[in-house]
Protein backbone atom coordinates (compact mmCIF):
# COMPACT_ATOMS: atom_id res chain seq x y z
CA UNK A 1 0.00 0.00 0.00
CA UNK A 2 1.49 3.40 -0.78
CA UNK A 3 2.21 6.24 1.72
CA UNK A 4 2.09 9.73 1.02
CA UNK A 5 3.51 12.39 3.81
CA UNK A 6 3.73 15.29 3.89
CA UNK A 7 6.84 17.45 4.95
CA UNK A 8 7.14 20.91 6.23
CA UNK A 9 9.72 22.97 7.85
CA UNK A 10 9.02 23.98 11.16
CA UNK A 11 11.53 26.21 12.98
CA UNK A 12 14.24 23.97 14.00
CA UNK A 13 13.04 20.71 12.60
CA UNK A 14 10.92 19.09 9.79
CA UNK A 15 7.93 17.32 10.27
CA UNK A 16 6.55 14.52 8.68
CA UNK A 17 2.76 14.47 8.19
CA UNK A 18 0.66 10.67 6.89
CA UNK A 19 -1.67 11.96 4.81
CA UNK A 20 -2.73 8.57 3.36
CA UNK A 21 -3.42 5.96 4.63
CA UNK A 22 -4.74 7.99 7.44
CA UNK A 23 -4.67 5.78 10.87
CA UNK A 24 -7.47 4.62 12.64
CA UNK A 25 -8.61 5.82 15.49
CA UNK A 26 -10.19 2.74 17.22
CA UNK A 27 -8.13 -0.98 17.80
CA UNK A 28 -8.45 -3.54 15.97
CA UNK A 29 -11.25 -6.56 16.66
CA UNK A 30 -10.29 -8.34 20.51
CA UNK A 31 -8.86 -11.70 20.10
CA UNK A 32 -11.83 -12.76 21.65
CA UNK A 33 -14.01 -12.31 18.52
CA UNK A 34 -11.22 -13.01 15.98
CA UNK A 35 -10.89 -16.70 17.47
CA UNK A 36 -15.39 -16.77 18.12
CA UNK A 37 -16.20 -15.08 15.21
CA UNK A 38 -13.61 -13.97 12.42
CA UNK A 39 -16.38 -12.54 9.64
CA UNK A 40 -17.42 -10.95 12.96
CA UNK A 41 -14.00 -9.12 13.12
CA UNK A 42 -13.48 -9.06 9.70
CA UNK A 43 -16.53 -6.60 9.91
CA UNK A 44 -15.51 -4.43 12.64
CA UNK A 45 -11.62 -4.56 11.22
CA UNK A 46 -13.17 -2.60 7.89
CA UNK A 47 -15.52 -0.36 9.93
CA UNK A 48 -12.25 0.55 11.74
CA UNK A 49 -10.09 0.74 8.71
CA UNK A 50 -12.69 2.82 6.84
CA UNK A 51 -13.90 5.29 9.58
CA UNK A 52 -11.42 7.99 9.20
CA UNK A 53 -12.66 8.30 5.11
CA UNK A 54 -16.35 7.60 5.44
CA UNK A 55 -18.51 8.05 8.75
CA UNK A 56 -21.46 6.72 6.96
CA UNK A 57 -19.62 3.17 5.28
CA UNK A 58 -17.92 2.73 9.47
CA UNK A 59 -21.93 2.64 10.09
CA UNK A 60 -22.92 0.53 8.17
CA UNK A 61 -20.25 -2.03 8.80
CA UNK A 62 -20.94 -1.81 11.93
CA UNK A 63 -25.00 -2.33 11.70
CA UNK A 64 -23.76 -5.53 9.88
CA UNK A 65 -21.73 -6.60 13.31
CA UNK A 66 -25.01 -5.89 15.45
CA UNK A 67 -26.73 -8.03 13.57
CA UNK A 68 -24.14 -10.67 13.19
CA UNK A 69 -24.27 -10.54 16.88
CA UNK A 70 -28.09 -10.52 17.44
CA UNK A 71 -27.93 -13.60 15.16
CA UNK A 72 -25.10 -15.55 16.97
CA UNK A 73 -25.77 -14.67 20.64
CA UNK A 74 -29.45 -13.71 20.80
CA UNK A 75 -30.71 -16.40 18.15
CA UNK A 76 -32.46 -13.39 16.16
CA UNK A 77 -34.33 -14.11 12.68
CA UNK A 78 -31.38 -14.75 9.87
CA UNK A 79 -33.38 -13.53 7.08
CA UNK A 80 -34.68 -10.07 8.90
CA UNK A 81 -34.54 -6.24 9.09
CA UNK A 82 -32.34 -5.33 11.86
CA UNK A 83 -35.21 -3.78 13.44
CA UNK A 84 -37.04 -7.35 13.47
CA UNK A 85 -33.72 -8.83 15.21
CA UNK A 86 -33.18 -6.20 17.77
CA UNK A 87 -37.06 -6.48 19.09
CA UNK A 88 -36.68 -10.28 19.40
CA UNK A 89 -33.49 -10.36 21.48
CA UNK A 90 -35.58 -7.87 23.83
CA UNK A 91 -38.61 -10.09 23.66
CA UNK A 92 -36.53 -13.40 24.35
CA UNK A 93 -34.67 -11.41 27.29
CA UNK A 94 -31.75 -11.73 25.85
CA UNK A 95 -30.50 -8.44 26.00
CA UNK A 96 -30.58 -6.30 29.54
CA UNK A 97 -32.74 -3.46 28.83
CA UNK A 98 -30.17 -0.84 29.35
CA UNK A 99 -28.33 -2.78 26.04
CA UNK A 100 -31.30 -2.72 24.76
CA UNK A 101 -31.85 0.94 24.48
CA UNK A 102 -28.35 1.82 23.41
CA UNK A 103 -28.78 -0.92 20.24
CA UNK A 104 -32.40 1.26 19.38
CA UNK A 105 -30.16 4.65 19.78
CA UNK A 106 -27.81 2.80 17.34
CA UNK A 107 -30.28 1.39 14.95
CA UNK A 108 -31.53 5.13 13.96
CA UNK A 109 -27.72 5.55 13.18
CA UNK A 110 -27.14 2.87 11.39
CA UNK A 111 -30.41 3.81 9.53
CA UNK A 112 -29.23 7.84 8.81
CA UNK A 113 -26.30 5.86 7.33
CA UNK A 114 -28.20 3.66 4.83
CA UNK A 115 -31.12 6.03 3.89
CA UNK A 116 -30.85 9.34 3.05
CA UNK A 117 -32.07 11.94 5.52
CA UNK A 118 -32.66 15.68 5.28
CA UNK A 119 -33.28 17.97 7.35
CA UNK A 120 -35.85 20.81 7.38
CA UNK A 121 -34.20 23.02 4.46
CA UNK A 122 -33.98 19.60 2.43
CA UNK A 123 -29.92 19.81 3.12
CA UNK A 124 -28.94 16.05 3.17
CA UNK A 125 -27.78 14.95 7.10
CA UNK A 126 -24.76 13.21 7.04
CA UNK A 127 -23.62 10.82 9.75
CA UNK A 128 -22.06 13.36 12.76
CA UNK A 129 -18.89 12.12 14.48
CA UNK A 130 -21.14 11.56 17.86
CA UNK A 131 -23.16 8.87 16.15
CA UNK A 132 -19.80 7.07 14.36
CA UNK A 133 -18.80 6.84 18.21
CA UNK A 134 -21.27 5.66 19.79
CA UNK A 135 -22.02 3.32 17.06
CA UNK A 136 -18.56 1.75 17.97
CA UNK A 137 -19.49 2.14 21.74
CA UNK A 138 -22.55 -0.44 21.35
CA UNK A 139 -20.69 -2.42 19.32
CA UNK A 140 -17.42 -2.96 21.31
CA UNK A 141 -19.97 -3.11 24.52
CA UNK A 142 -21.47 -6.21 22.91
CA UNK A 143 -18.07 -7.79 22.34
CA UNK A 144 -17.45 -7.68 26.29
CA UNK A 145 -20.66 -8.90 26.89
CA UNK A 146 -20.98 -11.56 24.37
CA UNK A 147 -17.33 -12.58 23.49
CA UNK A 148 -14.49 -11.33 25.76
CA UNK A 149 -15.46 -11.80 29.45
CA UNK A 150 -17.48 -15.27 28.83
CA UNK A 151 -13.71 -16.30 27.13
CA UNK A 152 -12.28 -14.82 30.06
CA UNK A 153 -13.77 -16.68 32.63
CA UNK A 154 -14.00 -19.85 30.95
CA UNK A 155 -10.09 -19.74 30.75
CA UNK A 156 -10.24 -18.13 34.36
CA UNK A 157 -12.37 -21.35 35.67
CA UNK A 158 -10.01 -24.08 33.00
CA UNK A 159 -7.26 -22.70 34.93
CA UNK A 160 -8.61 -22.91 38.58
CA UNK A 161 -9.94 -26.27 37.92
CA UNK A 162 -6.37 -27.44 36.81
CA UNK A 163 -5.05 -25.85 39.83
CA UNK A 164 -7.45 -27.66 42.21
CA UNK A 165 -6.66 -31.01 40.09
CA UNK A 166 -2.74 -30.62 40.59
CA UNK A 167 -3.47 -29.41 44.41
CA UNK A 168 -5.86 -33.00 44.94
CA UNK A 169 -3.76 -34.93 43.19
CA UNK A 170 -0.67 -34.15 45.36
CA UNK A 171 -2.99 -34.60 48.62
CA UNK A 172 -2.52 -38.04 49.71
CA UNK A 173 -4.58 -37.42 52.97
Amino acid sequence: MPVIQHRHQVPGSPVEIVVYPLKPTRSAAPEEVCTAAPDLATDYNEAVACEPHSSQAAVLLLGRCLSQILIDKCDAPKPGTLGRQIDHAVKEGKLPEKVAKAIDTFKTGRNQAAHPWYDESGGHLKVDAETVEWSFVVIETLFERFYVTPAREEKQSNKMAAAWKKKKAGDKS
